[in-house]
């Protein structure tokens, strides 16, 4: 396989053992679809590419500034709630892999966007970042897992609060929140990110690395899956009203 390909909204690019995922869609690299990348293919090509570490940003000044809701909205309850759930299988499967993944994050991180990074195991920042789910200021709610993923980053108070408000917070609160491990300067971003994955992967053989990794992650995810079939729900009812 390649060691870079390109899809409609995403490209993939190699480098040693890393992995880069850039999402491209235009100005604020919005998602048109919760499927925002090819499934079967991220599974063949880091198992191809016996990749240690996956890197998620965004191309340009910004990571994500969420879903396209012009395009959500002209989509049916039934195929949004379908779509949604397909979108979540992604992002558990990014969350669940037993490499080093990391969010490298400029710019607007909101809505699907910080869906998305909050699937990474890290998330870096640049000091310019913001991160928000503005969902309920648009009648929506957040439709990745992201209400159960913030949830358990930084507590129920908290994220009821953010997810509620839609409040925009800068790096500094994220960072004192839990939401992201390291803040640093914009043109730094990369360095530190690769920093970051060297220091933990350099010394290691890929069977380590896994061994560690499946061992931390916990298996039982029984209760998450029913509450993303609620969330799926509640989210194709809502839009159906916009």
């Amino acid at each position: 396989m390649s060691k870079s390909a390109k899809s409609e909204s995403v490209t993939y690019k190699k480098k040693h053992h890393i992995g880069l995922i850039t999402l491209s869609n235009g100005k604020y690299n919005e998602i048109q679809n919760a499927q925002f990348l090819d499934l079967d293919f991220l599974r063949r090509w880091i198992k191809e590419e016996k990749l240690k570490a996956l890197v998620i940003t965004g191309e340009g000044r910004h990571f994500s500034a969420g879903a396209d809701l012009k395009e959500l909205t002209k989509k049916k309850h039934e195929n949004i709630a379908e779509m949604l759930d397909r979108g979540k299988m992604i992002l558990d499967f990014i969350e669940s892999l037993p490499i080093v993944t990391v969010a490298a994050i400029r710019g607007v991180c909101l809505g699907a966007g910080l869906e998305i990074a909050l699937a990474c195991r890290y998330r870096i920042c640049a000091s310019n970042a913001t991160f928000g789910f503005p969902e309920t200021q648009r009648g929506l709610i957040p439709g990745l897992g992201g209400t159960l993923r913030l949830t358990e980053q930084i507590g129920k108070s908290k994220a009821m609060y953010y997810t509620l408000s839609g409040e925009r917070m800068d790096a500094e609160t994220a960072l004192k929140l839990g939401i992201v491990n390291k803040i640093t300067g914009k043109k730094e971003l990369k360095e530190e990110t690769l920093k970051l994955i060297k220091t933990m992967t350099e010394h290691i053989s890929m069977d380590q690395l896994q061994a560690v990794l499946e061992e931390i992650d916990d298996a039982d995810s029984d209760e998450r899956y029913s509450l993303y079939r609620m969330e799926s729900r509640n989210f194709a009812k809502l839009a159906a009203n916009l």
